[in-house]
């Protein structure tokens, strides 16, 4: 999904993007870094540390975000947040700092939750079915224990994420 969110921004002529994420030892912001990785690769952009900045996801590190993204040598013109309300919260202090988003810097976030839609401009994001694999496992757990099926490795259900384009990455 990482993968995604970063092609579409590179495919609005993003050049110099910065992925915003939560603690990179949890899987969950370790591979949506390693997609944002490989979109770089395939346009032949080198990674450097300096397109990562690691944060809490907390209110609190917008002004730490604000400070890293003006004093980057090269204007930071695409961003992809590992959540959305961390999005909203960073464009909100990006608009105060006279940023112009999408034409200045491009936003996407992660999840779909419903502060993105409420955020001016309305948030791009990926929409990742976090309730429903919640619900289908649950179900899945339910049924072994009745004894109607049983669950091998080698069960498997596929819930795709999906991306949702809004105003803050395309003009």
């Amino acid at each position: 999904a990482g993968f995604e969110a970063t092609e579409h921004l590179l495919e609005q002529g993003c050049k110099n993007l910065l992925c915003l994420s939560g603690n990179l030892k949890r899987n969950v912001y370790s591979e949506r870094l390693m997609g944002f990785k490989e979109a770089l690769a395939k346009h032949q952009i080198k990674f450097k540390k300096s397109h990562c900045l690691e944060t809490k996801l907390d209110p609190n590190d917008v002004p730490k975000v604000i400070d890293y993204i003006k004093n980057q040598k090269q204007a930071v013109d695409g961003l992809f947040v590992t959540s959305d309300t961390f999005a909203a919260h960073c464009i909100k202090a990006l608009k105060k700092e006279q940023f112009k988003i999408p034409e200045d810097i491009k936003i996407i976030g992660f999840n779909n939750d419903p502060i993105s839609e409420l955020v001016t401009p309305s948030l791009s994001t990926i929409n990742y079915p976090g309730y429903e694999m919640g619900v289908l496992a649950g179900q899945s757990v339910i049924s072994q224990l009745n004894g109607s099926i049983d669950l091998q490795p080698a069960n498997s259900i596929t819930l795709r994420h999906k991306l949702i384009i809004r105003e803050s990455s395309h003009i």
